[in-house]
């Protein structure tokens, strides 16, 4: 229960509503910083402000997919271990594919319940 005080999440969704049932769930089983940005450019102005130790990202947005934010991720020097999650309501495709190659930690399918969530966030970071 100490490492989810101190676990820095971050949410990526354009959807509003999708954005607060995943930072909802996540504060209530006790993770203190969890933070959400509406795409992928505002999640790496975030990211520069506070590295997270975990994204949970959309695949599909509008500008910066879920995929290019990874590859951002990945790319930066302080960012490249941050965990992270793809939340799609897919589970094949080249984006995928290209995900998987880039390092991506796990994958939420939509829909999702609680339970899966705290799930697939478990097995990203080995912590909770």
């Amino acid at each position: 229960m100490a490492l989810r005080r101190h676990l820095s999440v971050l949410v990526v969704d354009d959807m509003a509503i999708s954005r607060q049932i995943m930072c909802a769930t996540l504060e209530s089983i006790g993770i203190a910083h969890v933070a959400s940005a509406c795409d992928g450019r505002a999640a790496l102005d975030r990211a520069s402000r506070r590295v997270p130790d975990l994204v949970l990202s959309d695949l599909h947005m509008p500008g910066m997919d879920g995929v290019a934010l990874l590859a951002a991720f990945r790319a930066g020097a302080l960012t490249a271990s941050a965990r992270f999650i793809v939340v799609t309501g897919l589970d094949t495709g080249p984006r995928l594919d290209e995900a998987w190659r880039l390092g991506l930690d796990a994958l939420l399918l939509k829909p999702f319940d609680r339970a899966r969530l705290l799930a697939v966030v478990e097995q990203a970071t080995g912590r909770l």
